[in-house]
């Protein structure tokens, strides 16, 4: 008979919620280090763990987690999982209670509900956490209980200043520096600058003027020189392609060949993975060897991995029929699984 319990309580260190199907799921919630309210005693992080009857719909993820360590399709693993639930809550109706190692209690209330209470000193969710301990903080100076004695100060009352006269030569000030600016401002734009020979200066006159003795031919004559000798130097300019912007960003040794049209983009949650690969260039083999007319293989890059699936959607039933509506298709494939993306 397969235990679940380990499975439960490894699923528990990768995740934040493990549903058991048809029992509840345990819920795994963040504690923040934290300081006392006195300020004196420093609480290390850690996670506490909880549990949701009501949460008991399928997800996969046990059910998988028993299907690769066990070695078996998921259709045994369901089933293993199914039969370990009812002994479960068949131990709860008799017993009234019932103790998972490194996880909690569990225990039937008289309205036939479970409640649960965590594990606190062996818990398998603070593992991460478990060199961490309370300790006490130490003041660098002790605090002097005693009062400090006061400290008379003497002020001396200043003595008011006569403003009259300061704020006249202020203003004096002020006007005699307007005016040496006016001044300089006239010295500067009065002042005539020669130009050198050969520069051009930068105007508002048109670039081209039309003198008396050149015509119109000529004009448009020296124009097509002049875009015939610089048209190797005419800079195109272009909008970019909004669909750029949306574009999905692969990994770097991502296919350029004809193979990349074996890659799907991720716009469904539910997958039927009939292989798992962390290379690109064995996922494309067998997609190659196994893809047929009928049935076509393509590939799902998600989380560094290669994921090679069968169909896809956003119906978990739906997929999970799926793996055993075709007889070949289930004797082909006997390990294919349904994979949730995140």
């Amino acid at each position: 008979m397969i235990s679940i319990v380990q499975h439960i309580q490894y699923l528990i260190l990768k995740h934040d919620c493990v549903v058991v199907p048809g029992l509840g799921a345990f819920v795994s919630r963040h504690l923040g280090a934290s300081i006392s309210a006195d300020g004196v005693t420093l609480t290390p992080p850690s996670r506490e763990l909880s549990f949701n009857s009501l949460l008991t719909h399928d997800d996969g993820l046990l059910i998988g987690s028993v299907t690769r360590r066990e070695g078996v399709s998921y259709e045994c693993a369901r089933a293993a999982v199914e039969q370990e639930v009812e002994l479960i809550q068949r131990r709860l109706r008799h017993e009234g209670e019932l103790s998972l190692p490194r996880i909690g209690r569990l225990m039937l209330t008289e309205h036939s509900t479970i409640d649960f209470t965590p594990e606190e000193l062996n818990s398998i969710a603070a593992l991460p956490f478990r060199g961490y301990s309370e300790f006490t903080l130490s003041p660098l100076i002790a605090p002097s209980h005693s009062e400090p004695e006061p400290v008379l100060l003497e002020v001396e009352t200043p003595v008011p200043a006569d403003t009259h006269r300061p704020r006249a030569s202020f203003q004096v000030l002020k006007y005699a520096a307007s005016v040496a600016i006016l001044i300089g401002a006239c010295l500067t734009f009065l002042t005539p600058v020669s130009a050198p020979e050969g520069i051009n200066f930068a105007s508002l006159r048109p670039a081209v003027e039309k003198s008396a003795d050149n015509t119109t031919d000529n004009l448009t004559s020296q124009v097509l020189a002049d875009v015939e000798k610089y048209a190797g130097r005419v800079i195109l300019l272009s909008q970019p392609d909004p669909t750029e912007a949306t574009a999905i960003s692969y990994p770097k040794n991502f296919p350029t060949n004809s193979d990349s049209d074996n890659y799907a983009d991720p716009t469904h949650r539910y997958y039927v993975i009939v292989a798992s690969t962390t290379s690109a260039k064995e996922a494309r083999r067998y997609v190659k060897a196994h893809s047929s007319a009928k049935r076509p293989l393509r590939i799902l890059f998600k989380d560094g991995r290669y994921r090679v699936y069968a169909a896809s959607g956003n119906d978990f039933n739906a997929m999970s029929a799926y793996r055993t509506a075709d007889k070949s298709f289930a004797a082909a494939n006997p390990d294919a699984w349904v994979y949730t993306l995140k």
